[in-house]
């Protein structure tokens, strides 16, 4: 069964960008959680030197879910402007398989699917190593599968072009209950997910090729769906 550490200036010029022409959606996604982060980032400034005096004082800047929908708007993402009400979700259906999406305001909608490699990506292992758990699994026909585990995550947030890379293995904690009916057949899934960034083991933080970077907050998932979640499921 189952950081982005930067300089207000930094992530101002970051976050710069265009309009851009609307695509067509790339599909559909029926089942997702809706993903939301909270952070609260710093780095290093460069040195200050008055009169033979250095200092070194530290920038700290906020990045949420706004910021990272404007990123993904910019040229070396999707290029395009999102339409009002735009989210974003991961999508557990296949062919996304747990990749991140941007959705329109129905939230079935794919506009963009962020990259998960290359010079530009945001990707989550959402199961890379299992942990503590507990779990209430009822056989009876209907019944459920409730459970609630620590998972070690892979986080990478990475943008080349602005010598942006946000990468580590943070906590997490899960919520996921798996329904079915009295037939034996799966009727709602529901997931909660909270990334609590900045207490990873090990990784790599820079901004503007600046390594001494920190990062604080939460990436968080919702979700719920009819039938069952094939993601979830496989996992388990």
């Amino acid at each position: 069964m189952k950081l982005i550490p930067c300089a207000s200036v930094v992530l101002i010029s970051m976050l710069a960008f265009g309009a851009f022409s609307a695509r067509a959606a790339l599909g559909v996604v029926t089942n997702y959680s809706l993903l939301n982060l909270s952070l609260i980032i710093k780095t290093n400034k460069g040195p200050v030197t008055v009169k033979q005096m250095t200092k070194i004082s530290v920038g700290t800047a906020k990045f949420g879910t706004k910021e990272l929908l404007n990123l993904l708007q910019t040229a070396n993402w999707a290029n395009m402007s999102f339409p009002t009400g735009a989210k974003i979700v991961v999508g557990w259906d296949s062919p996304w398989n747990s990749q991140i999406l941007v959705v329109d305001k129905t939230g079935t909608n794919v506009l963009y699917a962020v990259p998960n490699g290359g010079t530009q990506q945001f990707v989550i292992y959402f199961n890379y190593q299992a942990g503590a758990f507990t779990e209430t699994f009822d056989q009876n026909l209907p019944g459920f599968d409730l459970w609630n585990e620590t998972y070690t995550y892979y986080v990478q947030l990475e943008d080349d072009s602005t010598g942006l890379k946000l990468a580590g293995y943070p906590t997490g904690q899960q919520n996921y209950n798996q329904k079915w009916d009295k037939n034996g057949t799966y009727t709602t899934w529901t997931d909660t997910e909270t990334i609590f960034m900045g207490g990873g083991l090990g990784g790599s933080q820079e901004v503007d090729y600046n390594p001494n970077g920190s990062v604080t907050g939460t990436i968080n998932l919702t979700g719920k769906g009819k039938g069952f979640n094939p993601f979830w499921n496989a996992v388990e």
